[in-house]
């Protein structure tokens, strides 16, 4: 349930900024037809302007999604946490990507 939450949670805030930044680049796109309500593109952007707010408010959420990355990066060594979803296998081999690189050089 955690890892649900945390997920859609995230992609909650993903998806809504994502659509508000689309609409904008697309009427900036059309220039000033942009403006024109045959355009529609007013009324979208109204529609879309309460995603970011009703089910709760983006950064609150994404508050939460790291909140919970943060608990499961302390649990880490001590014990494998349950993710039926798969979503934070990727902290399992924090240790095995770390890069050893220590000056430019090295980096090739």
């Amino acid at each position: 349930l955690l890892e649900m939450h945390a997920v859609t949670s995230a992609a909650k805030a993903i998806c809504s900024w994502t659509a508000a930044q689309a609409i904008q680049e697309c009427r900036e796109a059309c220039g000033g037809h942009g403006y024109l309500k045959c355009a529609g593109l007013g009324e979208l952007r109204n529609n879309n302007d309460s995603n970011c707010t009703y089910e709760g408010e983006n950064n609150v959420l994404q508050q939460q999604t790291s909140n919970w990355l943060l608990q499961l990066w302390r649990r880490r060594d001590n014990s494998r946490f349950p993710s039926p979803l798969g979503s934070v296998s990727f902290l399992y081999q924090t240790q095995s990507d770390k890069m050893a690189a220590r000056t430019e050089a090295e980096l090739g």
